[in-house]
């Protein structure tokens, strides 16, 4: 694997996958810069509020398909005679260039190494290789949103339900590295919402439903 040139390669096509940013794009496209603007974040919940809904899905779709994506189906890129031990492992291989989007989703080159929180793209690689804990840690989210409408509150607790239910799913499954890769991302997801966290404590976090405009006073272009 560490001589195959193609794996190298695909894996740093995962990490530019993952480090578009469509949330930027849009922005940007409409005279924006997420960077300024709002909580400052460039994921899903700054886009729908400074953006719009329709700004805020087209993000949710990009993110989650750019998490998805490489860790479904570049595996099947590399040449398989070179990877006979991988066999029974493949997953380990589809985590690393999934992992890889996440990074890039997170510490885009271009946009001085500071881009979304992670969650989205996670779940899209998750979803590619355990659909069912995705799928709990989803309802989960939507929940604690409803509940609560607080998108931060959501999706911190996604990540832990998605760590935990991947445990519990694949504690049998000789999986032990998409486990540990479950609790890194929801630790990082904790971790990236640390200001979020704050908010909450002094009661400034924005709550669904709440728009945020464009920094100075300025108008965002329609």
């Amino acid at each position: 694997m560490w001589t195959d040139e193609k794996f190298w390669l695909l894996l740093g096509a995962a990490y530019l996958l993952g480090s578009i940013s469509p949330s930027y794009v849009l922005g940007r496209l409409r005279g924006v810069d997420l960077r300024q603007h709002g909580s400052g974040n460039l994921g899903m919940t700054n886009a729908m509020r400074v953006l719009g809904k329709p700004a805020g899905v087209t993000v949710l779709c990009f993110d989650v398909a750019k998490g998805f994506v490489p860790a479904f189906c570049f595996v099947h890129w590399l040449d398989a005679q070179l990877y006979p031990v991988y066999a029974d492992d493949i997953y380990l291989l589809q985590l690393a260039f999934g992992l890889a989007a996440v990074i890039g989703h997170c510490f885009p080159f271009y946009l001085g190494f500071r881009g979304g929180k992670g969650i989205l793209a996670g779940a899209g690689t998750f979803l590619a290789l355990a659909p069912e804990p995705v799928l709990i840690a989803l309802v989960v989210a939507l929940s604690l949103m409803r509940l609560t409408r607080y998108v931060s509150i959501g999706s911190m607790c996604s990540g832990v339900t998605l760590a935990i239910a991947t445990t519990a799913w694949n504690w049998n499954a000789s999986k032990p590295w998409l486990i540990v890769a479950a609790w890194l991302i929801a630790f990082f997801a904790i971790y990236t919402h640390r200001t979020n966290i704050q908010r909450l404590l002094s009661g400034t976090e924005s709550k669904i439903g709440e728009t945020t405009g464009k920094l100075n006073g300025e108008k965002v272009k329609n």
